[in-house]
């Protein structure tokens, strides 16, 4: 009877002890990644350290003045404060000019409305690259690695190289065909390049993941790109592109990439200045070449800065104070990531109080609990203490065999307990990986695992030995008779 009381004690202990390594593990995990998921969503959403954002798209950014300065930090060389910086241009929709920017392939359905950006060269490597996400590329160009496969630069390495498979014996231009009224009033209405220069000078674009299933494209699939201008009042037009798809991206710090076909439309599509440029010097002579509209450079909406050493707040001052000083309007902002997420911190902070305080009460409960049993399986089995010291064994070896019997509870239940807790720490991380589509990284309390094991290793140790030491003071024939201290 006792032996059965016993037993049910123990399961009883185990089952206590595993709920509580179990939750501390789960918990600590579930904690700690919603704590660094916000830090991180921070960094993808806005790009980089330091990001200048201009709200107004008649006031940009002084591109020029703000290159001057940074590159005159750059030039230092490695007692730089800055790294790398970049400038992103506004959306080619934003112009009064442009009602829209559209994507498809090449048989035109569906065709989305994108966000068309231009980027410089260095983007990838003056943002969080650890946040980029590259789901396929055209494998048969050259990529730098900065973090990611530098779809971007390639942008301007191989611009206009990027050959299709039906493509392999040389770029095969059809006739071009254009039909219209004789007395068409508005000629400058329709488009005057040529099919030469429509597939020899085509756009590089890098798009979203999301296009893939939406649109029926990939990395070898030629592009339809429709410009939708508005030349006079209630008066549309539209200027066509051949592009190519040099990198289909599921995640660029700054931008809002995602693998979801939900998001396609209204993703960005980003290509190179030149590129921009190009776009929107042919719709001004194409379509307003009695008064032109030609800018030098694009107009800079962003400029993202990325910092050598962004925990020295010296540094970051300078660089952040040095680029207010061109900053000529309130609708221009100033972001200093490291400072916000630093801000940031303080919800992460209380979110890890939040834990520990209700970690600490699980474990408190639970060493008394195994307190309490480890000092029972002693006091209420006075008669087997009695037994074994009857049959020869000693005092040190019938030790032994308690605390034994407690480490063999609490290491069958350390095994199980950490195998339950991180299948669903796991499981809910991916879970929660699966919407935000951020790399994988989960997060095991390694401090509090092995304080709360430690502790209680030696809760049973100590827990066994104290009883047994107490009935080392009985005669073995008052311990037959069941006596206890």
């Amino acid at each position: 009877y006792q032996r059965r009381v016993r037993g049910r004690r123990n399961s009883k202990t185990a089952l206590m002890f595993t709920i509580s390594l179990a939750f501390v593990i789960f918990s600590g995990s579930m904690f700690q990644l919603q704590s660094n998921s916000l830090k991180d969503n921070l960094e993808v959403g806005l790009g980089s350290d330091v990001l200048l954002w201009a709200l107004n798209n008649d006031i940009p950014l002084d591109e020029a003045k703000m290159r001057d300065f940074l590159n005159k930090d750059m030039q230092r060389g490695k007692n730089s404060f800055v790294l790398n910086y970049a400038f992103v241009t506004y959306s080619l929709s934003s112009e009064s000019s442009i009602d829209g920017t559209y994507i498809s392939n090449l048989a035109g359905f569906p065709s989305l409305k994108m966000q068309l950006y231009g980027v410089d060269r260095t983007y990838v490597k003056s943002s969080y690259n650890e946040f980029c996400v590259v789901s396929q590329v055209d494998d048969s160009l050259s990529y730098q690695t900065n973090g990611c496969k530098d779809s971007i630069r390639s942008l301007y390495d191989d611009a206009g190289n990027a050959r299709l498979p039906q493509e392999k014996n040389g770029i095969i231009v059809p006739p071009y065909v254009l039909s219209r009224h004789p007395d068409d009033i508005f000629p400058e209405m329709f488009e005057t390049r040529s099919a030469n220069e429509t597939y020899h000078n085509y756009i590089d674009v890098v798009v979203s993941e999301a296009l893939r299933y939406t649109s029926s494209i990939d990395v070898h699939t030629p592009l339809y790109l429709e410009i939708h201008v508005r030349p006079a009042r209630f008066i549309t037009s539209t200027i066509r592109y051949l592009a190519k798809t040099r990198a289909m991206v599921s995640k660029i710090p700054g931008f809002f990439f995602s693998s979801y076909r939900q998001t396609a439309p209204l993703s960005p599509v980003l290509i190179s200045m030149n590129s921009y440029h190009k776009l929107y010097s042919d719709i001004q002579q194409d379509f307003f070449w009695q008064n032109p509209t030609i800018r030098e450079t694009p107009r800079k909406q962003r400029l993202v800065v990325k910092l050598r050493n962004p925990d020295s707040e010296e540094q970051k001052d300078f660089i952040i104070n040095g680029l207010k000083n061109f900053v000529t309007s309130d609708t221009i902002l100033v972001f200093d990531i490291i400072d916000i997420v630093n801000s940031a911190s303080v919800a992460i902070n209380i979110l890890m109080l939040l834990f520990d305080i209700v970690a600490t009460i699980s474990i408190s409960l639970c060493f008394f609990g195994l307190w309490l049993s480890f000092d029972a399986n002693v006091r209420e089995n006075a008669w087997e203490y009695g037994v074994l010291r009857a049959i020869g064994l000693s005092t040190f070896e019938v030790l032994r065999v308690y605390v034994y019997e407690a480490l063999a509870v609490i290491l069958t239940s350390v095994y199980l307990a950490t195998f339950i807790g991180v299948i669903i720490a796991v499981t809910l991380t991916l879970q929660f990986n699966l919407f935000a589509e951020m790399p994988f990284v989960f997060a095991f309390p390694y401090l509090l695992f092995f304080f709360t094991v430690a502790l209680s290793i030696t809760v049973a140790i100590v827990g066994s030995y104290i009883p047994c030491r107490n009935m080392n003071r009985l005669t073995i024939s008052s311990s037959l008779k069941g006596h206890s201290i």
